[in-house]
């Protein structure tokens, strides 16, 4: 079998032999790809940068004790479920119902699953981008046709995902306040009891009374204080039940960019133009190639 001879002198051989076809194509690519660059619809980011907070930064049972400890923020699993929510399905949604996506990325709802499926494809596929940031951060960046609706975009997913884990640290809270505040009234009951108990010594003829009233006041003061205690938490519990509880800290609200994310006009135009030129130089090394040894392939 005969060796067949494939260099880059044959390239430049090949190319030279069909120099002006070769610079027509090139040209024409290169215009196509400035065409294409001028009337590509412009395209603006904003981003925001934001903290999680952890879930022990806001728990009642552990706020109130001068031994715990633990962070603020939260830490690379927090990271994790924050990016999670801000990309799912429910977020998306509830961005497509206040700024109308369906109508502003021009996806016909004559199926709403189809719309549904278009919609998530579209808004995963570029508009809503997560990237981890420094010391525990999220970085959120969103890119809108209008500078305006890139940043309130931007704004609305960190004050969902701020609501949606919001909730859920107020629902853990109500539960924490509800066992308090059950423990809170038994201690109470208890109180009562034992002051009912002191009176009714009081006024008995018991000639130990006094070490009865002692023993029962020891253990008034007893009681008293850890209702004090839980009285406390109690108390704390019940702020922290509010739906306006914060889950995280936002560095500052995403602004309007000046600045056009997309499209790249340099990038796509150098780009098309080196593309154009590999292709085109294969293509007719390929074609020379195949007219030099068409005796030694059988077509």
């Amino acid at each position: 079998m005969q060796q067949i001879e494939f260099n880059v002198f044959y390239l430049l051989r090949s190319v030279k032999k069909h120099l002006k076809l070769f610079l027509a194509i090139n040209v024409v690519i290169a215009l196509l790809s400035l065409v294409y660059a001028l009337t590509a619809p412009v395209k603006y980011q904003s981003k925001v940068v934001f903290y999680p907070f952890s879930p022990e930064s806001s728990d009642p049972r552990l706020m109130l004790y001068e031994e715990s400890r633990f962070s603020v923020f939260g830490y690379s699993d927090q990271v994790e479920r924050f990016t999670r929510i801000g990309k799912s399905n429910s977020v998306k949604y509830a961005l497509a119902s206040k700024y109308n996506l369906y109508k502003r990325y021009n996806i016909t709802t004559d199926s709403i699953p189809a719309a549904k499926n278009q919609l998530l494809e579209y808004m995963t596929g570029g508009v809503l981008k997560f990237e981890k940031g420094e010391n525990g951060g999220i970085m959120l960046s969103v890119v809108d046709a209008d500078r305006d609706t890139a940043a309130l975009m931007c704004n609305s997913v960190v004050a969902l995902i701020d609501s949606i884990n919001a909730s859920l640290l107020v629902e853990k809270n109500i539960k924490v306040f509800n066992l308090y505040k059950s423990q809170a009234n038994e201690l109470e009951k208890g109180l009562q009891h034992l002051k009912d108990s002191i009176n009714v010594v009081v006024r008995s003829k018991d000639r130990f009374k006094e070490y009865t009233i002692k023993a029962l006041q020891s253990q008034l003061n007893y009681s008293a204080e850890e209702f004090a205690k839980v009285k406390t938490k109690f108390e704390l519990s019940k702020t922290l039940t509010s739906r306006q509880l914060n889950s995280l800290y936002l560095v500052e609200p995403a602004q309007p960019s000046f600045k056009k994310a997309q499209p790249n006009r340099k990038l796509i135009i150098a780009g098309s133009i080196v593309i154009g030129l590999l292709l085109s130089t294969v293509g007719f090394t390929i074609v020379e190639f195949l007219k030099d040894n068409k005796k030694k392939f059988k077509f």
